[in-house]
C-alpha cells in the first residue's frame, strides 16, 4: 500500500520512478482500461491542446482519484501518439511541464519536494543552502534542460568550477524543463496493437483538434489586417520589428507563428524583418516558410502560458491565448468584418 503523500507525489509527477511503482501495483490491461480513466486521460489531452492548465489539487484527499490520475496519464502518451501529430505531443510535453512547475512551487514542504524530484530524476546536484541558492548542479546537466527563455540560459547563470549555482525558483525550473525533455523524448510510444476503444478516443480527440484549430487558428481574412488588435505581447514585438530593434529568437519566432495565423503571407513577414540587425533575406525567408507549413503541418501559434514562458507577457489579459484576444478585438471594432473573417 501507499500512503497518500506518495500517491500524492506520484500524481503531481506522473514521470516519475514513483509513479512507475504506483503503476505497476495497479496494473491492468489494456483492453480493460476503466472508462474513468481514458476520460481524464481524454481531459489531460484536450487541456494540452488548448493550451490550458491542468492542474488537478482537489484529489489529494482521495486515494481512488490520485490513482486514476496516475494511471491516465500512461494512457493520455499512448492516445497522444495515436493522435500522431508533432505539435501536440509539444503540447503535451508543455502542459506536464507546468503541471511539474506549479506543484513544486506551491508544495508545503518546498525544498525537500524539490529535492526528492531531482533525486528521483537521477539529477546530479550539490546542496549549497544559501540565502540565494539551494543547489549547485554540473554545467552539462544544466544543458540538459534547453532553455530557451534568455533569462535561463548558461550565459545569465553564476557559475564557479563547472557548476551552475540555482536559488529555488529556477531550481523549479530546471526540473519542470527535465519533465518537458523527459515527456517529449518518450513520445510516440510504440503501438504494436491499442484496443479498439482507445483508438476510438483518439479519432475523436483528432476530430476534435481538427475542428478547434479550424475554428480558432485558420483566419481568411478579407480586407486589410488589424494590427491594433494585436494583443500586447504581439503588439510590443510588432512595433521593435518595424522600428528596426533587435528582437530576441523567442520573440521572433512567436510574432511569425500568430502572423501566420492570422492570415499574413510568408513574403510580408519576411519584409517586416528587413530591418532588424544581421537581416539574412535567405535564412529569414526559410525559416517563415518552414513555420508557415511549407512541406509540413504549419506551427501552431504559442498559448498565454507559453508566451509567460518566454518573459513575453505584457498584461493579464483575460483570455488563454492570443488570437483570442485579437478575435476579440476585431468583434469591438467591425463585428460583420468578423463574421467573414472567422471560418466557422
Amino acid at each position: 500500500m501507499f500512503s497518500n503523500s506518495e500517491l500524492v507525489f506520484a500524481q503531481h509527477y506522473p514521470f516519475s520512478s514513483s509513479a512507475k511503482q504506483v503503476l505497476k501495483k495497479q496494473a491492468f490491461e489494456l483492453n480493460q482500461t476503466p472508462e474513468g480513466v481514458i476520460g481524464r486521460a481524454a481531459l489531460m489531452l484536450s487541456a494540452a491542446a488548448k493550451g490550458k492548465s491542468y492542474v488537478q489539487e482537489h484529489l489529494v484527499h482521495s486515494p481512488d482519484l490520485l490513482v486514476q490520475e496516475i494511471q491516465a496519464f500512461p494512457i493520455a502518451k499512448i492516445l497522444v501518439s495515436a493522435i500522431d501529430r508533432p505539435d501536440l505531443w509539444d503540447r503535451f510535453a508543455e502542459l506536464v511541464a507546468n503541471n511539474t512547475f506549479f506543484y513544486l512551487t506551491n508544495a508545503k514542504n518546498r525544498r525537500e519536494t524539490l529535492l526528492e524530484l531531482a533525486s528521483d530524476l537521477k539529477v546530479k546536484f550539490e546542496l549549497h543552502n544559501s540565502e540565494l541558492f539551494l543547489v549547485r548542479i554540473p554545467v552539462d546537466s544544466f544543458l540538459q534542460a534547453g532553455f530557451k527563455e534568455d533569462f535561463m540560459k548558461l550565459v545569465n547563470q553564476p557559475i564557479e568550477k563547472g557548476l551552475v549555482f540555482l536559488p529555488e525558483n529556477d531550481f523549479a525550473r530546471f526540473l519542470s524543463e527535465m519533465a518537458r525533455e523527459k515527456t517529449r523524448d518518450s513520445l510516440p510510444v510504440a503501438l504494436p496493437s491499442i484496443p479498439k476503444n482507445l483508438v476510438e478516443v483518439a479519432r475523436q480527440l483528432k476530430e476534435q483538434l481538427v475542428h478547434r484549430q479550424k475554428k480558432a487558428f485558420s483566419f481568411a481574412l478579407a480586407g486589410k489586417l488589424d494590427p491594433n488588435a494585436f494583443p500586447p505581447c504581439i503588439a510590443k514585438i510588432y512595433a521593435n520589428l518595424l522600428e528596426g530593434k533587435n528582437v530576441g529568437h523567442a520573440a521572433r519566432f512567436n510574432v511569425a507563428t500568430f502572423l501566420v495565423a492570422i492570415g499574413f503571407a510568408p513574403g510580408q513577414i519576411v519584409e517586416l524583418f528587413k530591418k532588424t540587425p544581421n537581416f539574412n533575406e535567405k535564412v529569414t525567408r526559410y525559416q517563415v516558410e518552414r513555420i508557415a507549413g511549407r512541406g509540413k503541418a504549419r506551427y501552431a501559434p504559442s498559448s498565454c502560458a507559453k508566451i509567460r514562458s518566454y518573459n513575453l507577457c505584457l498584461a493579464h489579459c483575460p483570455v488563454s491565448h492570443p488570437l483570442q484576444f485579437y478575435e476579440r478585438e476585431l468583434k469591438k471594432t467591425s463585428p460583420q468584418k468578423t463574421n467573414s473573417v472567422v471560418q466557422k
